[in-house]
C-alpha cells in the first residue's frame, strides 16, 4: 500500500509487482528471524546449559495437569538417579523478556 500510495516506481506498476515485493520482504523476515533463532539458546533450557555441557542428559516431559505426582513416582521407581528440577508451562510468551542467563 505504501509503495502504491507514494508512487515509488514512477508509473503504472502491476499488482503482481507489489505481491512479489511483499513476498520478498516476508521471506526475508522469516529467514532473518530463523537466523536469530538459531544463534540464540532456547530460553527453556538455558538454565541447564552447564549441566548439558558437562555431559548430563536433560529429559523434559509434558504431562497433563494433576499427573505430576504420578510421573514423579514413576521416575523415582524406574530411574532413582534422575533429579527432578521443576514444573513449568510449555507455553512461551514471545512478548515476555527472557530471564538473563548466567555468564559462562
Amino acid at each position: 500500500w505504501y509503495l502504491s500510495w507514494t508512487n515509488a516506481f514512477a508509473g503504472h506498476t502491476s499488482f503482481l509487482m507489489y505481491v512479489a515485493i511483499f513476498g520478498f520482504v516476508t521471506l526475508f523476515g522469516v529467514w532473518a528471524g530463523g537466523m536469530v533463532g538459531l544463534a540464540t539458546e532456547n530460553q527453556k533450557i538455558a538454565r541447564y546449559h552447564d549441566a548439558i555441557e558437562a555431559g548430563k542428559f536433560l529429559v523434559m516431559l509434558d504431562v497433563k495437569a494433576g499427573e505430576e505426582e504420578k510421573l514423579k513416582d514413576l521416575m523415582a521407581s524406574s530411574h532413582p538417579e534422575a533429579e527432578f528440577q521443576r514444573i513449568g508451562s510449555t507455553f512461551i510468551n514471545p512478548f515476555k523478556l527472557a530471564p538473563s542467563a548466567p555468564a559462562h
